[in-house]
Parts: structure tokens; C-alpha cells; sequence
């Protein structure tokens, strides 16, 4: 996608997509499925090593993210700023260990999410990445780990007032 348009933008009629594995280092662009508002799951083949900004941003119907497993040796995965922010019925979110950043605002207002597992590998959690997660009552937060990123105004896990337990 462009820097302000994705793909398949706002088709709010697409119910499934379907990722087959292919090519090392493939992307979802910026933007490429924002406001797709039928789309219910998504399951992306570890092939790929980043989600866009943006792309996931506002399907309010997705209940389910998988994220396979590289099998590369040098996969260092990303999810982009604010790539599943408004998704209010994300409830289940499955993460790969080759996944080394989540950046600010991903998650945003998931408000089904209860619980979120950091996977092993992940260094970074960037400012506002799970904000306003209404329903989040535990995170785990794996050893690697070497920064959870604050903003001016905004830190990483606020306004989540059902979290209870972090690990």
C-alpha cells in the first residue's frame, strides 16, 4: 500500500483472505486491509516479516490473528504502528518467536483481548501498544525484552483497567 492507501482499503465487504506461504521476506504493506470491517481472521505464513502501519487498522469484525513461525534464521518480524488499532473484536492473538517488534499503537482498543503472550524474542514493545485494551486482564512478557517504550503522554499497557496480572 501507499503511504495513505492500501490495497484492498475500506472494502468492507471482504470477509476472507486467504495468505499463502511463498517468497522469504514478504510484507503486508501500510494500509493494505484498513477498514476492511467484515473480515473475521486472519492466519499469515511465516514467510512474512512485517505488517504494515496501518494494515489491519479498524476491521472491527477480526475475532482471530495467527502469525506463523520463520523458518529463517534471520527473521526479525514487525508489526507496524497502529497495524490492528480499532480492532474491537480481536479477541485471540497467536505470535511467533522470530517476532522481534511490536510498535507503538498496535493493538490499541482491542477490546476482546483478555489475554496477550509476548512470545520469547521480542525486544520491543513500543508507546501505546496495548492502550485502552478495555477487557485485558493478563500479559506475559518474555525475557528478551529490552525495552517497553513510554510516550510524552501515553505508556504501553494504559487505561487497561481489568489488567490484573503481568508477568
Amino acid at each position: 500500500g501507499g503511504t495513505q492507501w492500501g490495497a484492498f482499503q475500506n472494502c468492507p465487504k471482504l470477509k476472507t483472505v486467504t495468505f499463502k506461504k511463498g517468497a522469504l521476506d514478504a510484507v503486508i504493506g501500510g494500509y493494505t486491509f484498513k477498514g476492511c470491517t467484515s473480515l473475521e481472521s486472519i492466519s499469515i505464513p511465516g514467510n512474512y516479516t512485517t505488517i504494515g502501519e496501518y494494515a489491519f487498522n479498524n476491521c472491527s469484525n477480526m475475532r482471530t490473528m495467527e502469525w506463523e513461525q520463520s523458518s529463517s534464521s534471520y527473521a526479525n518480524q514487525i508489526i507496524g504502528r497502529n497495524a490492528f488499532y480499532g480492532c474491537t473484536n480481536l479477541a485471540s492473538i497467536s505470535l511467533p518467536t522470530t517476532l522481534k517488534s511490536i510498535e507503538c499503537e498496535a493493538f490499541v482498543a482491542c477490546n476482546a483481548l483478555t489475554n496477550v503472550v509476548i512470545p520469547e524474542g521480542v525486544t520491543y514493545i513500543g508507546y501505546s501498544a496495548f492502550r485502552d485494551c478495555a477487557m485485558l486482564t493478563s500479559v506475559s512478557l518474555p525475557s528478551t525484552l529490552t525495552e517497553i517504550r513510554g510516550g510524552t503522554q501515553w505508556g504501553a499497557f494504559q487505561n487497561c483497567p481489568k489488567l490484573k496480572t503481568v508477568t
